[in-house]
């Protein structure tokens, strides 16, 4: 309740399980099937979740999948609501895209799609399974924006490294007794770890270093001398840099030189560095992609 603003939890074990989680929460709630994603959306690999994951490499060998969604373009929020049809249930949207090529929603956006929902009486999810937790510098993506969802859907850094993830929920949306159910969701060990990641994102003040580095990255990668940069853009550390090619190589070539990357949407490399980041393993993090040329 207190760093998420919502009243209910239920604890899981990874991404992909509260995201499907939270659209069957949604499901029983209004009666509906039916769901409105974004292009470039990843929500997961399960079956429910696959169904709002918008790339086809994901979804083709799977395919029919049971309801999928209806996908739009990503900050547009009149084609949202083009899209509502009798039978759809809620939206769900990642305030940031990761997989998709880190694209960064604006405040408008956002709160357009609140009204929306109201409007219409469908449930909003937010998916934060990558941004939580002090990855944008808050404690969720969401309150840069101050904008609530009816759902919001966390893991990764949630656990410290263990398997966990969470669906809280707004008063009002809850499972009753047999609804839904998890073995070893919310297991003593997984919740003592969620504890400490919290206490040691307060106590070591990772949420302002998170904003300090995320700013400092962007200004050295900004001097780069690259004539492949289509554009950087990021919130706190998480952060994406758009080449005019594709890029997959620069993983094997940074991990050479002891730089761990990721590469999304084919041109886009993402940066997904620890809180604890400091200046100096930033420095060494931007001379390596400087010095990766294409082969």
């Amino acid at each position: 309740m207190q760093i998420t603003g919502l009243s209910k939890v239920f604890f899981c074990n990874s991404g992909a399980e509260a995201n499907d989680g939270a659209m069957k929460l949604a499901k029983l709630h209004t009666k509906k099937n039916s769901f409105i994603s974004t292009n470039n959306a990843f929500h997961g690999r399960t079956i429910g979740s696959l169904g709002a994951t918008a790339n086809i490499k994901y979804r083709d060998p799977f395919v029919p999948l049971v309801k999928p969604a209806t996908f739009v373009e990503y900050g547009d929020a009149s084609a949202i609501e083009k899209a509502i049809t009798a039978d759809t249930a809620g939206v769900i949207l990642e305030p940031i895209q990761g997989e998709g090529g880190v694209h960064i929603s604006n405040k408008e956006y956002l709160k357009e799609v609140r009204e929306i929902c109201d409007k219409n009486d469908l449930i909003l999810i937010f998916d934060e399974v990558q941004t939580g937790f002090g990855r944008t510098g808050k404690w969720f993506c969401k309150d840069h924006y101050h904008v609530q969802p009816d759902i919001l859907t966390m893991a990764k850094a949630i656990g410290g490294g263990l398997p966990m993830g969470a669906i809280a929920a707004r008063d009002g949306l809850s499972f009753e007794k047999g609804e839904h159910g998890t073995t070893f969701g919310g297991s003593p060990l997984v919740c003592a770890a969620s504890l400490a990641v919290i206490e040691t994102i307060e106590e070591d003040k990772l949420l302002e270093n998170s904003t300090a580095m995320g700013q400092y990255f962007l200004e050295k990668l900004g001097q780069m001398k690259r004539d492949d940069v289509v554009g950087i853009r990021g919130m706190g550390l998480m952060i994406g840099i758009e080449l005019n090619h594709e890029c997959g190589y620069f993983m094997d070539a940074a991990a050479e030189k002891g730089v761990l990357l990721n590469v999304t949407a084919g041109n886009v490399i993402r940066l997904l560095p620890p809180l604890t980041i400091q200046k100096e393993e930033v420095d060494r993090v931007v001379e390596v992609i400087e010095s990766i040329q294409k082969p």
